[in-house]
């Protein structure tokens, strides 16, 4: 058997037959296609030959696009990626998906093989049991929550925290869209950062406006996921940081007052932390250094006689 990088389609189906293997080239069109994949997604060899991989995913959802073109662009190798796809008869199926480039003997990368290994055969009750943990979560979380879908931003559920903060109810918060949770002004960031979610996990902060107008800084955890429809989500955890952010305030507002008074004062005035370093030092002190004076420094705080 050849190096990995250089296996041919033929090889792939003799070697693993278990699973659905194909290839694709580097316009996204299927090349090969083996038993496994006839058995998974019921097409023949006859039918997908020449079509886009997109007839794979659900309709408008092209989710594995940016994962390909990163193998056939930069030759990266991609395993154990969960989806969904559908297949001939339009039945929605959950797979395991791992990318390779396959390049030719002059190390050109001439497109992508493919494995797909059914992982749909969860029973009903551990799909069931799955259901209840997360709407139980859900539902109890002390956080806001919003699910918007992730093609058309509008928002699809929220938990009861999030009509408290919103000050909205269920039935208005899913006619909204959900730039409409934040600022006017911040309309192009938000979308911007939604569409960015929607394929990289990660925290944003923003401005929430209730229903009564009242702004409130939120700091915004953010996911994609997937119903048992295939249908592609974002959702999003909303907590409000406004305590935090005032407690922030009122830390700045001693640290400065502190800095005046210990600048107003005569004698030198030297702070540390736990570790000996240097956190402040006041005018007076530094006026004993310029003068080449320097009293001995405790731990924390010293205080140096003024001449």
């Amino acid at each position: 058997m050849q190096d990995s990088q250089f296996l041919t389609d033929k090889q792939f189906v003799v070697f693993m037959p278990q699973d659905a293997i194909f290839h694709v080239t580097v316009d996204g069109t299927f090349s090969s296609w083996n038993e496994g994949a006839k058995a998974l997604y019921g097409y023949q060899t006859g039918e997908v030959l020449g079509k886009p991989f997109s007839i794979l995913q659900p309709a408008g959802r092209y989710t594995q696009k940016d994962r390909i073109d990163a193998v056939i662009q930069k030759g990266d190798n991609i395993t154990h990626v969960e989806d969904v796809q559908i297949t001939k008869d339009g039945r929605p199926i959950g797979v395991s998906l791992s990318f390779s480039p396959i390049k030719d003997a002059a190390g050109r990368i001439v497109g992508t093989a493919c494995i797909a290994r059914d992982i749909s055969g969860y029973t009903q009750e551990t799909l069931r049991e799955n259901e209840e943990r997360y709407r139980a979560f859900f539902q109890a979380s002390r956080d806001a929550v919003f699910v918007a879908d992730a093609a058309t931003g509008m928002l699809v559920d929220a938990n009861p925290a999030a009509t408290v903060l919103l000050g909205r109810s269920l039935e208005e918060i899913r006619g909204l869209h959900q730039t409409n949770l934040h600022a006017a002004e911040d309309t192009h960031l938000v979308h911007a950062l939604f569409e960015r979610r929607r394929h990289e996990p990660g925290i944003d902060k923003f401005l929430m406006v209730r229903s009564d107008g009242k702004r409130i800084p939120v700091e915004v955890s953010s996911n994609h996921m997937r119903d048992t429809r295939g249908r592609e989500l974002v959702f999003r955890i909303f907590r409000d940081v406004t305590e935090r952010e005032r407690a922030d305030a009122a830390l700045r507002e001693s640290e400065e007052r502190f800095r005046i008074m210990a600048d107003s004062c005569p004698a030198g005035i030297w702070v540390s932390d736990e570790h000996g370093h240097t956190q402040f030092v006041n005018r007076a002190y530094r006026r004993f250094l310029r003068n080449g004076r320097r009293p001995n420094r405790p731990r924390r705080m010293a205080l140096a006689d003024s001449p």
